[in-house]
């Protein structure tokens, strides 16, 4: 798989392959995972009105940590990411969460 140059990119790359798709089989003179970017920029265009709190963090970590209690993990690479994410995002929060009490 080619390396992505974007997240938008990588974005639309994913929903190319999770559609059973070729990502760079031509479609319309462009390459396919290119068909799938104004879904990408929908979604993106909601998330800036997303911002997580920490029910929500709490909830995503329930849950990795019950597929990695599972004796055979369907993913293990992708929960150890999301698990690192977790902990990177709850790091954020708390910053930021820091950063207003100062103000």
């Amino acid at each position: 798989m080619p390396k992505a140059k974007s997240p938008r990119e990588a974005a639309a790359r994913a929903l190319c392959r999770r559609d059973g798709h070729l990502e760079n089989i031509t479609f319309e003179g462009r390459p396919m995972w290119e068909s799938f970017l104004p879904v990408v920029d929908t979604v993106l265009a909601a998330a800036p009105s997303f911002s997580p709190t920490e029910d929500d963090v709490s909830l995503l970590a329930a849950a990795v940590e019950k597929l990695r209690g599972r004796s055979t993990d369907p993913m293990p690479d992708t929960t150890s990411r999301i698990a690192w994410k977790l902990e990177d995002l709850r790091e954020r929060m708390s910053a930021t969460t820091t950063t207003k009490a100062k103000e």
